[in-house]
């Protein structure tokens, strides 16, 4: 599993650009969708109904969004207490809706703000240049006074492109986003074939032969070799020795060649195993990658 969250300018096409990831097939959630659906929670209600008397509803019996947003776009009290209720609840709900495979994009247009949570592997800033970004928020109904309230409280974009693991410029045609966003996913690709290998040999000489093999042969990034008791059953006895743990970072490309290496080890049955890192840092995958790229 690979978890990415997306975030961007106003009106700089981050809905857009989720659905291109989408399209490459990428696993995406909106947390937008998640924070609206929020509202039907007992705590999001009764948060909302004790600071302001009641939630603002529309004759049909739907949410007044407009009137919401325009009670916390114009008070920085009212914003900050709608972020405090919602963020926590949002990413609990964002991590329980993300899988334990593939690759997953959630566009979160508050991140930064938010704080990234420890379960997230990577961020995407989304810019555009103000003056397109407010012809396309100009269909949505708003105006730039509009536009510079929904954002006054937010982080300068410089700081968040600074953040972020990757960034777009989307100010070019649809072609030229979809080619970065084509770019990006297969870097998402090879990230997340990154994995963590270990087995066990009879003694670190052996262990560390076999890791000089794996990194010559650009089958493995790094290797780490340490000794350990083990105890374990074999053939109806229990046995206690000694024995040197490798352990390694490597791709999942390399591991039908990590196998056939494999053949000439001293046991009957090697005990190898790969497991998915859990919060690599992208610098990190990126070597190892890029280590094991022939």
């Amino acid at each position: 599993m690979f978890t990415v969250a997306l975030t961007g300018d106003v009106g700089a096409g981050k809905s857009t650009l989720l659905s291109m990831f989408a399209r490459l097939g990428a696993r995406t959630v909106s947390a937008d969708l998640v924070a609206k659906g929020l509202w039907e929670d007992p705590r999001v209600r009764g948060a909302f109904a004790d600071r302001w008397g009641g939630v603002p509803i529309n004759p049909d019996g739907t949410l007044d969004v407009g009137t919401i947003s325009r009670r916390v776009f114009s008070d920085e009290g009212e914003y900050r207490f709608l972020c405090a209720v919602l963020h926590p609840l949002t990413w609990e709900v964002l991590q329980g809706m993300v899988g334990q495979d593939g690759i997953w994009v959630l566009e979160v247009p508050l991140l930064f703000e938010s704080g990234v949570p420890h379960w997230i592997d990577g961020t995407l800033f989304l810019g555009c240049p103000p003056q397109v970004r407010l012809s396309r928020v100009m269909v949505r109904g708003w105006d730039q006074r509009e536009l510079e309230s929904r954002e006054r409280w937010l982080m300068r974009s410089e700081d968040k492109r600074r953040m972020a693991d990757w960034v777009i410029d989307n100010q070019g045609s649809m072609e030229d986003l979809w080619g970065s966003a084509l770019r990006i996913y297969q870097e998402m690709r090879l990230l997340n074939s990154v994995v963590l290998g270990n087995v066990t040999f009879p003694s670190a000489h052996e262990a560390l032969e076999f890791s000089r093999r794996m990194v010559e042969s650009k089958l493995a990034a790094c290797c780490r070799v340490r000794g350990v008791d083990s105890v374990y059953r074999w053939e109806g006895e229990v046995y206690s020795e000694p024995e040197a743990e490798l352990a390694f970072k490597t791709v999942e490309g390399a591991i039908p060649a990590i196998r056939d290496l494999l053949g000439s080890h001293p046991y009957d049955m090697p005990a190898l195993y790969f497991e998915r890192p859990h919060r690599m840092g992208i610098q990190l995958r990126r070597w190892v990658v890029q280590s094991c790229s022939s």
